[in-house]
């Protein structure tokens, strides 16, 4: 949530995301999960790949 928070509305990469989940032992599929949670809540949207 941190880094996505930190993200702002120019978005971020999956990349920094990937890297935000090694650092708190969170695999792929937990962002997965939480970045659809969150753009089926209307708190996220995924665009041009950010």
């Amino acid at each position: 949530m941190a880094a996505l928070t930190r993200a702002g509305p120019d978005g971020t990469t999956a990349g920094t995301l990937n890297k935000a989940c090694a650092e708190h032992d969170l695999d792929e599929r937990a962002w997965l999960d939480a970045r659809l949670f969150l753009r089926n809540a209307g708190l996220a949207r995924f665009k041009a790949n950010r």
